[in-house]
């Protein structure tokens, strides 16, 4: 297959397919288009591009299911912000306290918690952390 009959069948998975939901799945069939020559070869930007996507789908996938489980534990963001870090202070007193800009920055995707934020709202919802960072294995 040339170079150009790869890209146009890369161009037919990827172009009706929803990345939030079918990352993986456009990652197995354009991996399985491509050989390890390709992707040294010419093919890198491409895969780059697509790990880039699907940065940028986890951190959305998170800040979705971290705005999800507040809502579902509080009344308000203040209040979660106010009940996470009575817990926060008694469980992990060592971890900075969180505020209403964190949170916001997280919700909306603008920022992704650090693995050690997301290791400690997992442990406070009982939740899995492969959960909160959007993975589909939770």
């Amino acid at each position: 297959m040339t170079d150009a009959e790869k890209i146009e069948k890369i161009k037919e998975i990827i172009k009706d397919l929803d990345f939030s939901v079918d990352y993986k799945k456009i990652e197995e069939q354009v991996f399985n288009i491509l050989t390890p020559r390709d992707c040294v070869e010419g093919f890198t930007d491409l895969f780059n591009h697509l790990k880039d996507i699907k940065q940028v789908l986890d951190t959305d996938m998170t800040g979705s299911r971290l705005k999800k489980l507040i809502q579902d534990s509080s009344n308000s963001q203040k209040d979660f912000i106010k009940k996470f870090n009575k817990w926060l202070q008694d469980h992990h007193p060592e971890h900075p306290y969180i505020t209403e800009k964190d949170i916001s920055r997280w919700i909306t995707g603008k920022v992704k918690p650090r693995k050690s934020k997301i290791q400690l709202f997992a442990e406070y919802f009982d939740v899995d952390v492969y959960y909160l960072e959007g993975s589909e294995e939770a």
